[in-house]
């Protein structure tokens, strides 16, 4: 016979059972990841080093996407970790030249490194790359 509290156990049960499988999906474990990055690597990127030099430190891309802003483009880079949350790193190009380096974990920037800025290390970015 089912009662009230057998309905509220299999109401339960399934939200848990859809909250797990959208977790997956939006955060796939593992997802696209660049393995070899680690500190030194990002710490010996340069402003105005050619793309073919920050691909011969980094190696090759996950995905480049066009700038918005002007004729340069973005090569994007990704760390693994829990459910696919580890870091994301973009490094724009322009003119066949390093621009900058901007390291996001979820939506916090940990790191900066451009022209403007010169250089932001935040006590995060020293935490997930030791």
């Amino acid at each position: 016979m089912i009662n009230n509290r057998n309905i509220t156990n299999i109401l339960f049960l399934l939200i848990f059972i859809i909250s797990i499988i959208l977790l997956l999906i939006y955060f796939p474990i593992q997802g696209k990841i660049s393995n070899h990055i680690n500190k030194e690597k990002i710490l010996s990127l340069k402003i105005n080093m050619s793309e073919k030099q920050v691909i011969s430190i980094l190696g090759k891309p996950l995905d480049i996407e066009s700038s918005f802003i002007d004729s340069g483009h973005i090569l994007n880079y990704a760390t693994g970790g829990w459910f696919g949350m580890g870091v994301k790193i973009y490094i724009k190009i322009l003119n066949d030249s390093l621009s900058y380096v901007y390291i996001k974990y979820f939506d916090l920037g940990i790191y900066l490194y451009s022209k403007e800025k010169n250089y932001i290390q935040t006590k995060k970015f020293n935490q997930l790359f030791l």
